[in-house]
């Protein structure tokens, strides 16, 4: 019996889609105030992103910032850690903190009619913060035991030695954000408390906050509680994010016995705020960023080399690093490796197709508004613009952009970002199975480092 499938239907012209407006005012102490009013969105998402990330941190106190945010939760000058997750739980409400490579961000949600006394925890949170030094150990010791795993699970370890081929060892983008095990290892409260009271400042913090404010008042609300916030502005450094930029070489990190390879390989990409971002994005998206995207149909469904493959940026404030990684058996290494830098290549000499093209931004296009359906995600997105210095219309005029961009757009940022006779190539594995057809390749010089794990 025949049977008639139908054609699938082609995606439609996207619909029009608008950015929430959101409004700025400086208080007296330097916090800038950034107000989104949604309607009928009673849930209210507050954030205080302060310029206190990794990137202000000296190289001996590696993850202090990541410590920092940890510990900002575990209580207040007038409260406990259990008092306060006690107060935050009687008001139906989540406080939060996080770390990135920029900022710390202390976050809020809960219902509109409660966002006063919320607000007033959230403000102790980031002015008033305790850093019991029980806790901080305690932390500490989590993020020790997080750095151990990370180093035994062999893709983070590739990752890890990636990180460290690619950046020269002045760029604070070579080493991990959340430290290292020698960096870690010896912080304590004194060191936190500093870092803290240096970088989380006024002058360089943004209060942002979505979700239906009617009624709330919270342009007084936020002056009553930050506006006698002062404190002296620290220099403030940029992260240096030079790449080698050395001819492609080879890294195997030795797991003896080990019947699987893990390759990560790639180099210096692309800063977040740069102009021609969106193309990247899209053209990224077609080269390794999704199960139809060319890296990933050579080596999983043409060669078999893989359960999936995939190649991305990863923009940041600083350049940030392009990378293709995979998984695979370990008799096809030096195949897969030959692979992955052949597509790369070939997207970097020849360009890509206009169903690829079609492909990548029909589905960057379809997940662009469902990204801000909750005043959490459109928070988020202004957190996204602040920390990036993006235009305030940026996710405004995002929609117009992508269908602007053309064949020729992506084959010129492919042309510019793709460099694949530069580029680091980190192998875990077996080193006496790999290195021999590795060397034969030719793709760069060899080198062998025993795999040791942090104590």
């Amino acid at each position: 019996m025949t049977v008639l499938v139908p054609n699938r239907p082609a995606p439609g012209i996207p619909r029009p889609f608008r950015f929430p407006e959101f409004s700025r005012t400086t208080l007296d102490g330097g916090l800038t105030l950034i107000t989104c009013d949604i309607p009928g969105r009673p849930l209210i998402s507050a954030h205080l992103t302060m310029e206190a990330g990794a990137a202000q941190e000296v190289p001996e106190r590696g993850g202090v910032a990541a410590l920092a945010a940890a510990a900002l939760t575990e209580g207040t000058e007038s409260k406990d850690a259990t008092a306060f997750a006690e107060a935050v739980e009687r008001l139906g409400a989540e406080i939060d903190a996080r770390s990135g490579w920029e900022t710390i961000v202390a976050s809020a949600r809960v219902p509109a009619s409660r966002i006063g006394p919320v607000l007033e925890l959230l403000a102790a949170t980031v002015r008033l913060p305790r850093f019991p030094e029980n806790e901080i150990e305690r932390l500490k010791q989590e993020r020790l035991n997080e750095i151990r795993q990370a180093y035994a699970n062999p893709m983070r370890r590739a990752m890890i030695a990636f990180m460290g081929a690619a950046y020269t060892g002045e760029s604070l983008y070579g080493r991990p954000q959340g430290g290292t095990f020698e960096t870690v290892g010896p912080l304590g409260k004194s060191e936190v408390a500093a870092h803290y009271a240096t970088y989380a400042t006024p002058g360089s913090a943004t209060l942002v906050v979505a979700g239906d404010l009617a009624g709330t008042g919270i342009n007084d609300l936020a002056a009553q509680l930050f506006a006698d916030w002062r404190a002296p502005e620290a220099a403030r450094r940029s992260a240096v994010a030079e790449g080698t930029a050395a001819p492609t070489s080879v890294l195997v990190i030795d797991r003896p016995g080990a019947v699987q390879s893990n390759i990560v390989l790639g180099h210096v990409g692309i800063a977040r705020n740069a102009p021609d971002y969106n193309a990247v994005e899209l053209m990224a998206h077609a080269l390794g960023g999704s199960f139809n995207s060319r890296m990933n149909m050579r080596l999983r469904e043409e060669k078999g080399y893989t359960y999936g493959s995939s190649a991305m940026f990863d923009p940041r404030r600083g350049t940030g690093p392009f990378l293709a990684l995979a998984p695979v058996e370990r008799s096809v290494t030096t195949d897969a490796v030959a692979d992955m830098l052949g597509v790369i290549r070939s997207v970097a000499a020849e360009g890509l197709r206009q169903e690829e093209l079609d492909a990548a931004r029909d589905y960057q296009s379809g997940i662009f508004a469902l990204r801000f359906e909750t005043p959490e995600a459109i928070a988020s997105g202004i957190d996204e613009i602040l920390t990036y210095r993006l235009a305030d219309d940026y996710f405004d005029t995002y929609g117009r952009t992508l269908q602007s961009l053309t064949l020729d757009d992506l084959d010129a940022a492919a042309r510019a970002h793709l460099d694949p006779d530069h580029t680091s190539i980190v192998v875990v594995g077996d080193a006496e199975a790999v290195v021999p057809e590795l060397e034969r390749a030719a793709f760069g010089p060899v080198t062998v480092t025993k795999d040791e794990l942090p104590e």
